[in-house]
């Protein structure tokens, strides 16, 4: 099975590449993982980026 990593994320207005990266931790093929977002007050198209993957469990 293997540990379970933690990924940190930082973002500040850049949806696109957002996006990008979560997508990219998304297809990893270690599943055991969990993605922290940290924002730093993004504009509401950002906020969105991030809204769209918290119904996964293992991002937040």
């Amino acid at each position: 099975m293997g540990e379970k990593v933690s990924i940190i994320l930082t973002s500040y207005n850049k949806p696109y590449y957002l996006q990008k990266a979560i997508e990219s931790v998304m297809k990893q093929t270690h599943e055991l993982w969990e993605l922290l977002i940290m924002d730093d007050h993004s504009n509401d198209e950002t906020i969105a980026v991030i809204h769209k993957y918290l119904h996964d469990p293992r991002v937040g």
